[in-house]
């Protein structure tokens, strides 16, 4: 590997999260056109877990928390 390469294990890291984060940002967007729906309520809860836990803390050094916010932001809800 030479320098400025991604390790394949940190691609593979950022690939995760970014597919979580997609799937936070879809599921909130569900909630905002309707906020009764408590499956897209488990699954952005869900997601929310992952990014506070210690194996979200392990892929990434990105606070977990300022990540929901943002996505929140992002999608225009609180």
């Amino acid at each position: 590997m030479t320098s400025g390469e991604i390790n394949p294990y940190q691609e593979l890291a950022n690939a995760i999260i970014k597919q979580a984060a997609d799937d936070y940002r879809k599921e909130l967007m569900k909630l905002k056109k309707n906020p009764s729906d408590n499956d897209s309520r488990a699954k952005a809860a869900k997601i929310e877990d992952f990014f506070r836990s210690k194996w979200y803390s392990v892929l990434t050094s990105l606070d977990g928390e300022s990540l929901i916010g943002m996505l929140k932001d992002q999608v225009g809800v609180e």
